[in-house]
């Protein structure tokens, strides 16, 4: 199992679908801006950056994901 914690915003709200054996999941993509430097001396500078995180939850979890989340 994959276990990962940031923070960021929902870039869609999240889609709730059955499959044939009528288990619940839900996709949805949060997006993390994450900011480094580049450079030397005067020419340093900060370059932000978004990151887009694909994320498939299942079951009962799928369901509290699709009902209480919204992009935003």
């Amino acid at each position: 199992m994959n276990s990962w914690t940031g923070i960021g915003n929902l870039g869609d709200n999240p889609v709730l679908r059955q499959t044939p054996s009528s288990r619940s999941v839900t996709n949805f993509t949060i997006a993390v801006d994450r900011r480094y430097q580049t450079g030397e001396g005067e020419n340093r500078r900060t370059v932000k950056m978004t990151d887009w995180i694909d994320v498939v939850v299942w079951n009962g979890l799928a369901e509290v994901c699709a009902r209480y989340l919204q992009k935003g």
